[in-house]
């Protein structure tokens, strides 16, 4: 066989990087100014698919420690300063909220997969997750302010309904989190492009 083929061959056979490396989210992504309109709103999928790969470490925590899913309080404190945090990116607040509102019943909704599968499966003490405090409530704000910034700049709402429907499935397309139905993944599209900016009526 041509080694050419061989080495190709070898190449697309190895394995995807874990979802659970260490690390730091946001890194590498590509600048937003280089990106096309539809490779922006396909980034801004992919930074709400790495903010929910951190649910399964969420849910471990709260499996290990014996915890509900729901913690309406801490809800509420996210919520709270997603849109304090929208007005610094030019966001109206109340239509961010729902956006933010989303993303919270879309985690609970991964959360409880896991819970499910560990319920009928058994939960593998021998599997390490990435650190509650440390590691995951950083990343998650880090990975706000990001989706946010991408929002901003994308500027949806001044968009024609024709360019938000042909990329509706670019973006849900590109939510590939276990656990994710295809009905969440519709409402979080919905939701991220009803949010308008703070000048608009």
């Amino acid at each position: 066989m041509n080694l050419t083929i061989l080495y190709l061959s070898a190449f697309f056979m190895l394995p995807a990087a874990p979802l659970h490396s260490t690390k730091a989210p946001g890194k590498t992504r590509q600048p937003m100014a280089t990106l096309s309109l539809t490779s922006s709103v396909t980034t801004l999928a992919d930074l709400v698919n790495q903010r929910l790969s951190y649910m399964k470490d969420v849910a471990a925590y709260k499996w290990q420690h014996q915890l509900p899913i729901e913690d309406l309080e801490r809800e509420q404190v996210v919520i709270q300063s997603s849109m304090e945090r929208a007005a610094t990116y030019g966001l109206d607040s109340t239509s961010t909220q729902s956006f933010f509102e989303e993303q919270i019943t879309a985690a609970k909704l991964i959360q409880q997969y896991w819970f499910d599968q560990w319920t009928a499966n058994g939960f593998d003490e021998q599997l390490t997750f990435r650190d509650l405090n440390a590691t995951v409530r950083p990343a998650l704000l880090e990975l706000g302010d990001h989706i946010l910034q991408s929002i901003s700049e994308l500027r949806l709402w001044e968009k024609p309904a024709t360019f938000i429907a042909r990329r509706r499935l670019s973006f849900t397309n590109a939510l590939t989190i276990e656990g994710l139905s295809s009905k969440e993944k519709r409402l979080l599209y919905k939701t991220a492009t009803q949010i308008k900016g703070s000048l608009d009526d």
